[in-house]
């Protein structure tokens, strides 16, 4: 049976709508904070002999209103709950979830102190604390917070849970694997610990751990999609591709309509989209798991932006499917605006389709957001180099300029270089075309002089033909070695598997470094490959 947490003034239920995070807790309820945050409503007001029956009605009112979603009202009642009963501490606690659903940080944060202040031994404003530290960017300070709320509830398994995925996303590994560790041998039966202490396992390496603790959640929950997507990841990180699909096919059967499942799957199958049907499979996974969360809300909907842009990127494999990726791009732009690859390709293919305006919008919005995004650099490059009249470039710079602002130095100097190796390469192509035609009228010179030789047969004539002839030889072998001197070199592209090169250079790194110096590798899942040149790469 789960504990009870008992602030002073109110009974939370571990289980239901009354905890922030339940016992046991779930890995999307931490993914999603809000969601989670939502949910921490204490389910009575403990009236003291002090407190009207009037102020329990709108503090009840308040949780009402935020169990519907409506957040603003909401915040009003637990504002008016105060000025009726004074200094509550679970009203204040509350006020901070619905001021957090509004994005009112600020307000947010003052009302969560306050309710520390009032109830400093509350694992449970803690831990809300903590979260809305957390998604404010303030990872230590929100440790800080989870600290406070072990010492106060050193056996909570959901504590433990939310600061090992916090570290995790830190990047501080084994105190990840620590928590979640120890958060599992709190609550063995908790199939969604186990699975979040299984990808710890497997992120310091002890992949025999993970699959150990995802075959026992597979045994207990068969039907379950994630415990196989799980899998998937870990064989694919293990280099095992054929088993890594072969889990996230199954994963896919149970949870067709799970954006993260079908996202895993289709990656999967777009790494070797020209082998069989991959590319069209990988294409009917993500259309089917869109198609399935239509019409979701802006949390889903956020999610749904990598499937859009994976979809995109299939399309635009062809020319005929141009117009498909364009849509798809700019769905998926709706739900993530600030994915500068997504801008860079539309951007793209709105030049291909010779609509300058267009692609010059995305390039700059694509350089606002990282303003040394080579790829875009070079986009906006070829559009100034090669597109507009000489009013149109100084609009574009200006415009490019307004974008990045503070950081334009850096889109700047690669566009110069860039626009240097255009130049170049527009002239050494011009040089090539034309002493390629020289070439070739040399070739034909020569041959006709040769015809003629032969035909004057032995004589003085002949011969002095016969050194023209080798002079023409000898201009035609030299030019040609000039041309291929100057020639542009054709890039040897091919699908690129980048986490492979990164360990080789890791590796090879690895066998000349300074005694005094460690190398860690670690590579992030679900990255497609790319185009690229393998051996320049490395």
């Amino acid at each position: 049976m789960a504990r009870k947490v008992k602030p002073k003034l109110v009974a939370i239920k571990k289980k239901g709508p009354g905890a922030l995070t339940p016992e046991p807790s779930t890995p999307e309820a931490i993914e999603k904070p809000r969601e989670l945050m939502a949910a921490a409503v204490p389910l009575r007001f403990n009236r003291g002999p002090d407190r009207g029956r009037s102020v329990a009605e709108v503090f009840s009112e308040g949780n009402r209103l935020l169990r519907m979603g409506r957040y603003d009202k909401a915040a009003q009642r637990y504002r008016r709950a105060i000025q009726l009963g004074g200094e509550l501490s679970e009203a204040y606690h509350n006020l901070a979830i619905a001021c957090y659903r509004q994005r009112f940080f600020v307000e947010a944060r003052r009302a969560i102190e306050r309710s520390l202040e009032l109830e400093p031994k509350s694992a449970l404003y803690h831990q809300t604390a903590a979260i809305l530290a957390r998604d404010v960017g303030e990872g230590e300070r929100a440790l800080e917070y989870l600290g406070q709320a072990i010492e106060l509830e050193p056996s909570s398994a959901a504590v433990l849970y939310i600061r090992g995925r916090l570290l995790h996303d830190m990047g501080r590994l084994k105190e990840a694997d620590r928590d979640l560790s120890r958060a599992i041998e709190l609550d063995k039966g908790n199939s969604d610990l186990s699975m979040a202490a299984a990808a710890a396992a497997m992120d310091v390496g002890e992949h025999d751990r993970a699959k150990r603790l995802i075959d026992a959640v597979i045994a207990e929950s068969p039907g379950n999609p994630e415990p196989y997507h799980s899998l998937g990841q870990i064989h694919h990180r293990l280099g095992n591709f054929e088993e890594s699909r072969r889990h996230l096919a199954r994963a896919v059967e149970l949870g067709p309509n799970v954006p993260k499942i079908a996202l895993a799957y289709a990656e999967a199958l777009a790494r070797h989209r020209d082998q069989e049907d991959n590319r069209e499979q990988a294409i009917q996974v993500l259309r089917s798991c869109l198609e399935a969360n239509e019409g979701q809300e802006f949390d889903i909907g956020k999610e749904l932006a990598p499937l859009h842009f994976l979809l995109a990127s299939l399309y635009d494999d062809t020319k005929a499917g141009y117009d498909l990726a364009m849509e798809s791009y700019r769905a998926g732009l709706e739900w993530n605006p600030d994915h500068e690859v997504a801008h860079n390709n539309l951007g793209a293919l709105f030049l291909a389709a010779n609509q300058v305006d267009s692609a010059v919008h995305h390039f700059q919005r694509a350089l606002a957001i990282r303003p040394s995004y080579q790829a875009a650099c070079f986009n906006f490059a070829k559009v100034l180099f090669h597109h507009g009249t000489a009013s149109e470039l100084e609009e574009r710079f200006t415009g490019l300029l307004e974008a990045t602002r503070d950081q334009a130095f850096s889109s700047l100097a690669i566009i110069t270089l860039a626009l240097v190796n255009l130049a170049e390469n527009e002239t050494y192509a011009e040089i090539h075309e034309r002493n390629h035609r020289i070439k070739n009228v040399l070739a034909l010179a020569g041959n006709k002089v040769k015809r003629t030789g032969k035909r004057l047969g032995d004589t003085l004539e002949s011969e002095t033909l016969g050194d023209v002839v080798t002079v023409l030889q000898e201009t035609y072998e030299s030019l040609g070695r000039y041309l291929k001197a100057i020639r542009p070199q054709a890039s040897a592209m091919e699908w690129v598997d980048v986490n492979r090169i990164v360990e080789k250079v890791a590796r090879r790194m690895e066998r000349s470094r300074p005694e005094k110096c460690q190398i860690e590798f670690h590579t992030q899942l679900g990255i497609p490959q790319v185009q690229g040149e393998a051996a320049r790469l490395e």
